[in-house]
């Protein structure tokens, strides 16, 4: 590819902040790929990219010309640049995922629980050839799976690069239900249990429990009531602060869940709360480089205006799900999606399931908790997100929760 394409132009222009055609045109032309670059056709690109306004054109005040930037009060854009950056950080190459021939096939993909070979070959009304090399793309790059070969059958795969695909083309999660009807069904004869005040004490002790001990914190049950009920334990400073702040945390929680919806400054209060005393950052985004999750093969976003891109991204995808798919399901999921971000620089999985909490609380169910002992499969299911499905998770995560509960 001589000329890069429009999704390369707004990823250069991402890194290269506010630049004249002339300065783009040179950096552009710095990479090996687009030396032969074709000023004309990079042009249009640039066109094509102000029409849709996902770059401004701004006059320089100083002398004749044109500064371009990118339009970060387009949601949309924000949308299809945290998927670019996704498929950048995974080495995906999202030119060949957003070709108008490639978008087809996946809505009509979409549009059945499983698909055929023969029906995408009437569907699409593409030769035999030209499909088995989009399917063999799709397949490379996680959207898709083969369930059957002879005849062969298709399913959409909902992970980590697909759910920023799904946000970005405004389109909700598709049909999870069918992958999760069983948990689903048995955790919804616990809808409403936290009524009562000694349950939801029980609830608020077990979350504490399990979210802290999952995370390394050496307490017992009997810990965390005594701390609860400030009497002295044998646990380090750092493990009472711990407890202390998740209890603080979920208190603010509780509290404002029915007369609030879900917004990033509820987030990063929620962690303030979580994290303070802990680390200096709390409350705060935080990349860098050398940060990972351990025992995780995911690549974190480098900085943060990449996190932030994100974070926005996952609240255009709470948005756009929470009247259409189950809230259990939407909970697990957005779960799922805050930790691969990783957006603080410690305490995400405990934030995480707060945020989880929140979300079910809001839709009458209980406070997310979960078995600690359970902690290295829970791991586990979240890299198999990851790799192929996240229903995989979603099951485990409604399933561990409702076997913790109260009475279980």
């Amino acid at each position: 590819m001589s000329t890069p394409g429009k999704y390369d132009i707004l990823i250069h222009i991402h890194f290269n902040k506010p630049v004249t055609f002339g300065t783009l045109e040179n950096i552009l032309r710095g990479n090996l790929l687009f030396e032969d670059l074709n000023t004309q056709i990079l042009y249009r690109h640039m066109g094509e990219l102000i029409d849709s306004e996902f770059i401004l054109k701004i006059p320089l005040s100083a002398k004749r010309g044109y500064e371009y930037s990118l339009n970060l009060e387009n949601d949309s854009l924000i949308n299809l640049i945290s998927f670019l950056l996704w498929c950048r950080k995974e080495g995906i190459d999202y030119n060949k995922i957003l070709t108008p021939t490639t978008e087809v096939l996946i809505f009509n993909i979409l549009k059945s629980e499983n698909i055929s070979l023969e029906n995408l070959l009437k569907s699409s009304k593409m030769s035999a050839k030209t499909l088995r090399k989009h399917i063999r793309t799709l397949v490379d790059n996680k959207f898709i799976h083969i369930i059957r070969h002879k005849p062969m059958v298709f399913e959409f795969l909902v992970n980590d690069v697909t759910l920023w695909y799904l946000t970005m083309k405004g389109l909700p999660v598709p049909e999870m239900e069918r992958k999760c009807k069983d948990p689903v069904s048995n955790m919804d004869a616990n809808r409403d249990i936290s009524g009562s005040r000694e349950i939801m004490d029980k609830l608020i002790k077990l979350h504490i429990y399990s979210s802290t001990v999952t995370e390394g914190n050496t307490a017992s049950n009997e810990d965390v009531e005594r701390i609860i009920n400030d009497l002295p334990t044998n646990l380090t400073p750092k493990e009472i602060i711990e407890i202390k702040n998740t209890k603080d945390a979920l208190d603010l929680i509780i509290e404002v869940y029915t007369d609030t919806d879900l917004n990033i400054d509820l987030i990063k209060t929620t962690h303030q709360i979580l994290m303070r005393g802990l680390i200096k950052e709390a409350g705060m985004f935080f990349a860098s480089s050398t940060k990972r999750i351990v025992g995780s093969k995911l690549k974190l976003p480098s900085t943060n205006k990449e996190i932030e891109y994100l974070m926005s991204s996952l609240m255009s995808f709470y948005h756009l799900n929470k009247n259409h798919i189950h809230p259990l399901i939407l909970g697990s999921i957005f779960h799922f999606l805050f930790v691969s971000i990783h957006p603080f620089k410690d305490g995400n999985g405990r934030a995480a399931r707060l945020i989880h909490s929140f979300i079910l609380l809001k839709s009458g169910y209980p406070i997310f908790a979960f078995n600690p002992e359970k902690k290295y499969e829970y791991f586990n299911y979240l890299e198999k997100g990851r790799e192929s499905d996240v229903s995989y998770f979603v099951n485990f995560i409604i399933d561990e929760h409702r076997n913790i509960l109260p009475g279980k």
